[in-house]
């Protein structure tokens, strides 16, 4: 689990990087490993995730 240091730094850095832009696609399951849970079927959530 990370601590709050690192959540805030890391949340500056996303937030430098993706503020103004716009998310078009997504690809779950990219590089699966064993920390990562799905609800539901990974090919669907590129459906989720952009409007």
């Amino acid at each position: 689990m990370i601590e709050l240091p690192e959540v805030v730094n890391m949340a500056g850095q996303l937030s430098a990087t993706f503020s103004g832009k716009r998310i078009t696609s997504v690809i779950a399951e990219h590089t699966p490993h064993k920390l990562a849970w799905y609800f539901g079927k990974p090919a669907e959530y590129s459906k989720l995730l952009i409007f």
